[in-house]
């Protein structure tokens, strides 16, 4: 039987990681990686990214 994901729904920028509840969400996939675990993040952001019609995920994110 295959594992499913774990799914996370973050409402907040992934483009920067220098701070607060970025730095926790780093350290959580890297531990789930770890552990063997698959982890799905669903981007649903309280507000807009800005004036940009999409987000930008910085580059440590996506290799998570």
């Amino acid at each position: 039987m295959t594992p499913r994901p774990a799914t996370l729904i973050v409402a907040r920028r992934l483009d920067q990681m220098h701070s607060g509840s970025s730095v926790y969400l780093r350290g959580y996939l890297e531990l789930c990686r770890k552990a063997g675990l698959r982890t799905r993040l669903i981007l649903a952001p309280r507000r807009t990214f800005g004036n940009r019609p999409w987000m930008r995920i910085h580059p440590g994110f996506e290799a998570l």
